[in-house]
């Protein structure tokens, strides 16, 4: 590998890219959620045929055949990845929303009274794949309207997903939580 290779221009900012996210501590989420973006595929294929292209000129077929073995494992796994990311979503979802309820929990032990908004710092909306442009904030009410949003009852103390549709994983309907 010469100096200027396209491999080790590739290598060095994959190797980049790794250290950043394991520095800023990304979770799986944060990962699959950027995985998500659209222009991750055509990436993927302009990396595929710059590293493809430079084993052919190098006349290397052996490291052009791990190559094409590595490349097809890759698109493999990116096919099975929707699941996958359900899966993360799901659990973000849920985890989320058990944060919201001890914040509610915590104001109400402090108080005596639930609070009368919902504290929605530092948590993001529901990610629903049925509910793609959501609103931040909460609804208030008891009975879920279907928003996609997080739901609230400040009589209650009740916190919910507002939503109907079921999930992908367990089968029950988002509200259900």
């Amino acid at each position: 590998m010469n100096e200027g290779s396209p491999l080790q221009r590739v290598l060095s900012l994959f190797l980049t890219a790794l250290a950043f996210v394991v520095l800023q501590g990304l979770s799986a989420v944060a990962v699959l959620e950027t995985m998500d973006h659209p222009a991750v595929p055509w990436a993927g294929a302009a990396l595929f045929l710059l590293l493809g292209s430079w084993a052919a000129r190098q006349r290397r077929w052996s490291s052009s055949a791990v190559f094409g073995v590595g490349a097809l494992f890759v698109f493999h796994v990116c096919s099975q990845m929707e699941g996958c990311e359900s899966y993360v979503r799901e659990g973000s979802n849920r985890g989320n929303l058990g944060a919201l309820r001890q914040r509610v929990a915590e104001v109400r032990s402090r108080t005596g009274i639930f609070p009368a908004e919902l504290d929605l710092s530092g948590i993001r909306s529901p990610r629903i794949p049925e509910h793609r442009a959501v609103l931040p904030g909460a609804v208030h009410g008891s009975t879920p309207t279907d928003s996609g949003r997080w739901g609230y009852d400040p009589a209650s103390g009740t916190v919910f997903v507002d939503c109907t549709h079921l999930t992908r994983q367990s089968g029950l309907p988002w509200n259900g939580y």
